[in-house]
């Protein structure tokens, strides 16, 4: 019975849509026919209007003619003339004049349908004098197109008719419809057999019916879908194995979860099973309650998912390896090394990551440990990259135990260490590099001495005789012209010689041969001793010399005197030097640093021509001056501030200045210094001068040098010894096998056998050859050249150039018994 009702509503169904399909083509057919009269009345019209012209024996306007085009109209104007027919007039030559010669003869209208060109026109002709005619067309395009659109619009309007009686119809029938299928439905299903939930589906997922206990769960089910309680995470997936059910017509499996109304969600393990029942197609769904289950996976998923997130933050390269070695797993940190597919590294031997000539010896390795030998603290294996390169990584390999051996795997944690390893090699190298540069700074550095000491050799060889003729000339009787040439001569050595001095000073420096000696001193009267050296000179020049030493200040230190006399020693002429009016001031002061430690400062200001502010650091630069002028009008070499400057931080001081063009200049040493013992203050000898000693003995004079040779005995004899001369080492050593001398003045430079050498020589002597005195006679002025004459058994040491008074001296501290009291 409801099968018969519902082909009965099909057949009614589809006899309306006949029925207004039927309509909508006659009204239109009607609107066509009614379209087509009004088309010949309108040619009616446009032919009598072109019967008008032609009756007045006038051609049509061309603006008539371009109206009719515009319209759609093609026209002719056609006159008969001796039974020749022709056109007069009109907008088209393609139409055919057979009906204009039927109507010139018949003289009666003619309308109708015609095919021209492979298009249907309507046309109408019409006389309108005994021999003209007018022909129109206008195709019948034209009126199909609006009355297309007018047939489809009515088409439209009942269609829309009949769905408005369709929602009426459905909104009535479908209701009881539902109830019947439901019906037979659970008839032929019967609830009764299904466990747990249940739920009829239509083919849009909309529920049908659903079992009591889903009922339970999660509420009414009327005009719901089943997507309405799904969670909306596996809303997509849901509809896809849905579909695929319905599709592939079999049973799909899959979990879901379902969300009640509270927002409580249990998740189900459903089966999609498609059916048919009454021509129609359905979804039955059952399944249980996997919650409990589904938590538990959900945890352990949560846990391998943070242990991978582990195993691949961390910084060192992981590999798990089995028993054959075979890769299992990689971490992020090795694969972006490798930068290789995870295809080609996993289920491959790791050996077939490192070079050949390293992966047999691990191989070799690895089986050691899977036979139970346990494996080294650290293996550095190199691995090749994708694009060829190695890297150098340090392996740490834990065996991790299984249910058997078989089951064991090996996790390798590996540092990559090709950096560092290459950074050690480039220390190493750059240290090599390092001590090569020292080694040639050190060569560099002899070198420099050694051409420094020639050079003072060279340069003071010929200034010992100069210096040495001049000391001579001046215990002779001169006028007053030769003795002012003999002061030039006398203060222009004893210049060179200072030069020579700073130059040897600073190279000292600069080779860290500098020696800071620690002694106690007192410093209020070096002061006053420099106060009494520079007074004829600020006097000559009409200079105001003072000098202020703090009373409340101790007088006795500990330090470098001779150096601290050095410095101020040259501040103290430079400031007489630079200073053309005015006045020099002395100032020593100090500040506390401890109970017995003091920041000494010696202060020495003058109103000279001063400095510049941007120039303040170049006097202290070698070789410069604050500008080129002031090297030109006032001399020097600009090394005495250069020197002073260097001693001073050698004494862990510094030399400070304060100047202004014009106004003057200040310069301060300042330097920390212990407070001194005055106990242990040894007051310094009066000078003597070569006058007042005299000598008596044999002096053997070893000097290679013509001009040295006669200065020098010039002045032994002046003091009282005979002497001999032997032109190098060699010589001497004969002459003192062959008698006795007193004393030896020995040169260190000397052809044949050198100073040295040749007193090495006299010392293996046997005695008393081998004891007698020798003493240091050489240009060679260093602290080495000292050092090297005093450790080959040398006396003593005098520098040249040579003056009586030092050289008296020195003889009488390594031979006083040669001293003759006068």
């Amino acid at each position: 019975m409801r099968e018969g009702m519902r082909r009965r509503l099909s057949q009614l169904w589809l006899l309306a849509l006949l029925s207004a399909t039927s309509i909508s083509i006659l009204i239109v057919m009607l609107m066509l026919n009614q379209q087509i009269q009004q088309e010949y009345q309108s040619m009616a019209l446009w032919s009598e209007e072109l019967g008008n012209y032609a009756r007045r024996q006038q051609a049509p306007p061309a603006t008539l003619l371009q109206a009719l085009t515009n319209q759609g109209y093609r026209v002719q104007l056609v006159r008969s003339d001796n039974d020749k027919v022709r056109v007069w007039v009109g907008n088209s030559q393609s139409l055919n004049l057979q009906t204009a010669r039927q109507v010139l003869q018949s003289g009666n209208p003619e309308q109708g349908y015609r095919r021209i060109d492979g298009d249907l026109y309507l046309y109408r002709t019409s006389a309108v004098l005994p021999d003209a005619v007018v022909v129109i067309y206008r195709p019948m395009m034209d009126l199909y197109t609006g009355l297309v659109t007018m047939g489809i619009s009515v088409l439209v309007v009942c269609i829309a008719l009949l769905l408005v009686l369709f929602a009426v119809f459905r909104r009535l029938v479908q209701p009881l419809t539902q109830r019947l299928h439901r019906a037979d439905l659970q008839h032929s299903m019967g609830w009764q057999h299904m466990s747990g939930i249940a739920l009829q589906l239509t083919e849009s997922h909309y529920i049908l019916d659903a079992s009591p206990r889903f009922k339970e769960l999660y509420g009414a089910i009327d005009g719901k879908r089943f997507e309405a309680y799904l969670h909306q995470a596996c809303e997509q997936r849901v509809q896809q194995c849905l579909q695929r059910a319905l599709s592939q017509q079999q049973v799909i499996q899959f979990d879901c979860q379902l969300v009640n109304d509270h927002g409580e969600h249990k998740v189900w393990s459903l089966n999609a099973r498609p059916v048919k029942h009454a021509g129609r197609r359905y979804l039955l769904l059952n399944g249980d309650d996997i919650s409990q289950r589904s938590h538990s996976e959900r945890k352990l998923l949560i846990e391998q998912q943070r242990l991978t997130t582990y195993f691949n933050a961390m910084q060192t390269l992981l590999v798990i390896c089995d028993p054959a070695g075979v890769v299992l797993r990689i971490n992020d940190q090795i694969r972006h090394l490798l930068e290789l597919p995870d295809e080609q590294v996993l289920g491959r031997p790791l050996f077939s990551l490192l070079p050949r000539s390293h992966a047999e010896r691990m191989r070799q390795q690895w089986q050691q440990m899977v036979a139970g030998e346990p494996p080294n603290e650290d293996l550095e294996y190199p691995i090749i990259a994708a694009n060829g390169k190695s890297f150098l990584i340090s392996w740490r390999i834990t065996r991790v135990e299984g249910d058997n051996p078989n089951d064991d795997d090996f996790l390798l944690a590996g540092v990559d260490i090709t950096v560092r390893t290459a950074q050690q090699q480039a220390l190493t190298d750059a240290n090599e590099k390092i001590r090569e540069a020292l080694q040639e700074a050190e060569a560099a550095n002899r070198s420099k001495t050694i051409f420094l000491a020639n050079m003072s050799h060279e340069i003071r060889t010929p200034m010992n005789g100069v210096l040495g003729a001049a000391e001579l000339l001046q215990e002779s009787t001169l006028d007053a012209e030769q003795a002012g040439y003999l002061d030039i001569i006398t203060k222009s050595s004893h210049s060179l010689i200072s030069i020579i001095n700073d130059i040897l000073d600073l190279s000292k420096i600069e080779s860290g041969n500098l020696e800071i000696e620690f002694n106690d001193f007192n410093l209020h009267d070096l002061i006053q001793d420099l106060y009494q050296l520079f007074s004829d000179s600020a006097r000559r020049k009409e200079l105001a010399l003072t000098s202020v030493y703090q009373a409340e200040l101790p007088a006795c230190w500990r330090g470098d005197m001779q150096r601290i006399r050095q410095v101020l020693t040259n501040l103290i002429s430079n400031a007489i030097k630079f200073t053309e009016t005015g006045q020099i001031h002395i100032e020593v002061s100090a500040a506390v640093l401890s109970e017995t430690r003091y920041q000494v400062k010696m202060s020495v200001t003058d109103t000279g021509i001063g400095i510049a502010e941007d120039k303040l650091e170049h006097v202290f630069s070698a070789f410069r001056q604050a500008d080129s002028s002031t090297s030109r009008r006032y001399g020097g070499t600009g090394l005495g501030l250069t020197i002073s400057r260097r001693l001073a931080v050698a004494m862990q001081g510094d030399i400070l200045v304060e100047s202004k063009p014009g106004e003057g200049s200040k310069f301060c040493l300042s330097i920390p210094l212990t407070v001194g013992d005055a106990r242990n203050v040894v007051a310094p000898s009066e000078p003597r001068k070569a006058q007042a000693l005299r000598f008596k003995g044999q002096v053997l004079l070893a000097e290679d040098n013509p001009v040295n040779q006669k200065i020098t005995l010039k002045i032994l004899e002046k003091l009282g010894f005979d002497a001999e001369v032997a032109e190098n080492g060699d010589i001497a050593i004969n002459a003192l096998r062959q008698r006795h001398f007193d004393l030896v003045l020995m040169d260190i430079n000397m052809p044949v056998v050198d100073g040295i050498e040749a007193t090495e020589r006299i010392r293996d002597l046997g005695a008393p050859r081998s004891l007698v005195p020798i003493l240091a006679l050489t240009a060679n002025a260093m602290m080495e050249d000292q050092e090297r004459c005093l450790a080959a058994g040398m006396n003593g040491f005098v520098a040249k150039p040579i003056k009586p008074d030092r050289l008296a001296d020195a003889i009488a501290k390594v031979a006083p018994s040669l001293r003759v009291d006068e």
